[in-house]
């Protein structure tokens, strides 16, 4: 009974701790962020941070792999039910809207360990995240060759699609972080799909 009360503390603990990275690591540049600013951000003193995390590197790849693992766990029981290209594609849209909305710290971080990861670039985390970006880069390859094989959208090289799509869905989510305090995001995803549409239907 003692160690379950533990254990429950310690996870509590990591994800107070998890959470204001991502407040920290959004604000400022992994190598200027420190786990002493991480420690003041949280509450929580900087030794137990390094018990629980043990370096500044171990850390960010937690926190960036907390929230990934949360968007993956959403978008598999979201993409269970057997629709349309075009309704899969707004349901993905619609769980990394969801995923982000609560969380806009987190936004920059993931879009500059997106970029990274398109350019080869080597980073803290790279091998950490590698896997993540090409599987599911590879489910959003294959969702846009289907909604093209449906006659949603027009008959350009994928991956240039894939380039588009993924900047309408940015350009919308970072407009709203920027500008405006909250949005619906099954709005948001309609939008986006609108506009999309329209330049890009056969």
């Amino acid at each position: 009974m003692v160690n379950e009360i533990k254990r429950k503390e310690s996870e509590f603990r990591k994800e107070v701790i998890l959470k204001a990275a991502e407040r920290v690591f959004g604000r400022k540049p992994y190598e200027k962020a420190s786990l002493k600013d991480i420690s003041k951000e949280s509450g929580i003193c900087l030794q137990s941070i390094y018990n629980l995390f043990g370096s500044k590197k171990s850390l960010y790849k937690s926190m960036l792999l907390f929230r990934i693992s949360e968007f993956r766990k959403n978008l598999d029981s979201a993409l269970k039910e057997k629709k349309d290209a075009l309704s899969i594609l707004k349901k993905w849209t619609e769980v990394f809207f969801e995923t982000m909305k609560d969380y806009p710290q987190f936004f920059p971080v993931f879009l500059k360990e997106k970029f990274n990861f398109e350019w080869e670039m080597e980073t803290p985390l790279f091998s950490g995240l590698k896997n993540f970006f090409e599987e599911e880069e590879k489910r959003l390859v294959q969702l846009l060759r289907k909604a093209q094989a449906e006659k949603f959208f027009k008959r350009i090289p994928v991956q240039y699609l894939k380039l588009l799509f993924f900047a309408f869905v940015q350009s919308k989510m970072e407009y709203h972080f920027r500008y405006r305090k909250c949005f619906e995001v099954k709005k948001c995803v309609e939008e986006i799909f609108c506009e999309l549409l329209k330049g890009l239907k056969p």
